[in-house]
């Protein structure tokens, strides 16, 4: 009887359906979503945000060391690099490899430097589409929005910022559960200890006092206020977790 559990799960996920997605509910404990009908809302809000989404180009101040190897930046031996892919600073010998990347246009062979986690993220990306298979972008482009955002010497970040990049990631996720079972994902995913506190982070941020914008946001009065905005980053952050932790399951 497992072993029938187990095939008809498996043959569910190859025709796009997971049933472990059904499965996810979060606890009381932040009163984000507690039901399927909840969370398929913030997967439709998901699906409507992702398109804003843009790489966070990270400015040369914000790192004084290496996301590579981790080590500090210097004026002589080691120099700040970005990786075109993530948009995050390394040294020289961490963003040493050039490829084409996914999103550019086919027709222009332009390499562009990227970090070595990236790179053979990109490679194995690139093979997927030539064989027609879904394929995703690296994840660690998500990872500087979700580790630098409130961060003390960081203006250029706003709420709409970290919410699209929480559903462009959360979007990416659902789609590794829908079409590959575990042994045929191969796409790399930041390691949880990296990926789970930069997420969980924006969990412990404390909300804006009533009326206050960031110096990042536009101002706009017909924007949502900056406390819904921080509610609606909340409840994207709990179900960009818990869609992570079903993929780990």
């Amino acid at each position: 009887k497992e072993t029938t559990n187990k095939n008809r799960n498996n043959n569910q996920i190859k025709q796009g359906h997971n049933p472990r997605l059904s499965t996810i509910q979060q606890t009381a404990d932040y009163g984000i979503y507690t039901n399927n009908k909840e969370e398929e809302y913030l997967y439709e809000q998901c699906q409507q945000k992702k398109s804003l989404f843009k790489v966070y180009h990270v400015p040369d101040e914000q790192r004084s060391s290496c996301q590579g190897c981790h080590l500090l930046f210097n004026a002589v031996g080691r120099r700040k690099h970005h990786c075109r892919s993530c948009g995050d600073v390394f040294c020289l010998s961490c963003s040493s490899q050039k490829c084409q990347l996914p999103e550019s246009d086919s027709t222009n062979n332009n390499q562009a430097r990227v970090c070595n986690i990236c790179y053979p993220d990109i490679i194995i990306s690139s093979s997927k589409t030539a064989n027609n298979n879904t394929n995703h972008p690296p994840f660690r482009r998500y990872l500087p929005t979700f580790q630098l955002f409130h961060d003390e010497s960081n203006t250029t970040l706003n709420y709409e910022d970290v919410i699209s990049a929480l559903a462009s990631f959360t979007t990416d996720l659902h789609s590794m559960l829908s079409y590959y079972t575990s042994s045929d994902a191969t796409i790399g995913i930041p390691s949880a200890e990296i990926l789970v506190p930069a997420i969980g982070r924006l969990l412990s941020l404390d909300p804006p006092n009533d009326g206050e914008r960031r110096v990042a946001d536009t101002g706009d009065l017909s924007s949502p206020p900056t406390q819904q905005l921080h509610l609606d980053m909340l409840a994207h952050s709990v179900y960009a977790l818990a869609t992570l932790l079903a993929l780990g399951s």
